[in-house]
């Protein structure tokens, strides 16, 4: 073999190792390469799954917010509504007539004192003290009638053994929670 024969064998030789190198080393580079975009792929889509249920997430927080902002709206305009219909009740037993004044007041007078009460005197208001009077008389008491501005309708008795309030405040605080249900259950509902 000659020289130049044995040199280009070498270089070809060489020029084949060198091609197959480059073939398992593209291989391997191709294969590399598709286990990073493969799990890059899995990175994105875990990501994604992620920022979808987070999304998710705010979304329902978001709904539960305004769903809870709502009610408490509805429940306070219904408190509102109640809190109304009490003062214009409150405001219309407070206006009656001095006769229905008298026999309502009168109703839970002969109710609230003990028949056999010593009174001392009696709170009520300055404008309605002809009626208080007449409260006392159809109940079977007597007393002298002192004007108090705080009360609004009813009366207040003192008595030797007690006070008794037979004011409007107090009868309608005492049936509120009672009357609230009613009202709440036949018109509110």
């Amino acid at each position: 073999m000659s020289q130049n024969t044995l040199i280009e064998k070498i270089k070809n030789d060489a020029a084949k190792t060198v091609a197959e190198i480059k073939s398992t080393g593209a291989t391997e580079v191709e294969s590399i390469q598709r286990e990073i975009e493969a799990e890059v792929a899995e990175l994105v889509k875990t990501h994604a799954s992620t920022l979808e249920k987070t999304k998710a997430q705010m979304e329902l927080v978001a709904v539960s917010k305004a769903k809870q902002a709502g009610n408490i709206a509805v429940q306070s305009a219904k408190r509102a509504q109640i809190d109304a219909i009490f003062n214009a009740v409150a405001e219309d037993l407070q206006s009656h007539s001095p006769d229905e004044y008298v026999a309502f007041f009168q109703k839970y007078v002969t109710e609230i004192v003990p028949k056999d009460a010593e009174v001392d005197h009696v709170q009520a208001p300055a404008k309605r003290e002809e009626e208080t009077n007449k409260i006392l008389k159809g109940a079977g008491f007597a007393g002298v009638v002192k004007a108090d501005p705080v009360i609004k309708a009813g009366l207040v008795i003192h008595t030797k053994d007690g006070v008794y309030d037979v004011t409007l405040a107090r009868l309608m605080n005492e049936k509120r929670d009672e009357l609230e249900m009613i009202i709440v259950n036949q018109v509110m509902a």
